[in-house]
């Protein structure tokens, strides 16, 4: 019995992958009001703009960022500016586990 995939590479990641040409990047990683006051509510820079990334990615993909699964440079910088931090500050973001685990669990409720 020969297996069929339903969806080719190319077709998965269409579907799953993160689009960040300009009109995604203004659909789903502009930050409203109710956003950034979600992000302020993390302690550090980094932590906020990674909550920032999880929640645009939820909002784009449907889905959480897996663990070693890295947003492409432009929507982090994208988010970084909205939220006046340094996007270089990402490379730092959930050095602690329970960090990125807590944002997680917060975004999926």
């Amino acid at each position: 019995m020969s297996r069929r995939r339903l969806l080719s590479s190319k077709e998965a990641a269409t579907l799953l992958g993160i689009a960040v040409d300009e009109d995604n990047l203004i659909r789903h990683f502009t930050l409203e009001s109710a956003d950034r006051l979600e992000c302020e509510l993390r302690r550090r820079p980094q932590n906020k703009l990674g909550f920032a990334v999880q929640l645009c990615t939820v909002r784009q993909t449907g889905r959480l960022l897996s663990e070693n699964e890295q947003l492409p440079a432009a929507a982090i910088k994208y988010l970084a500016e909205q939220l006046g931090i340094d996007a270089r500050l990402y490379e730092f973001y959930a050095r602690r586990v329970q960090t990125r685990f807590d944002h997680s669990r917060h975004l999926m409720d």
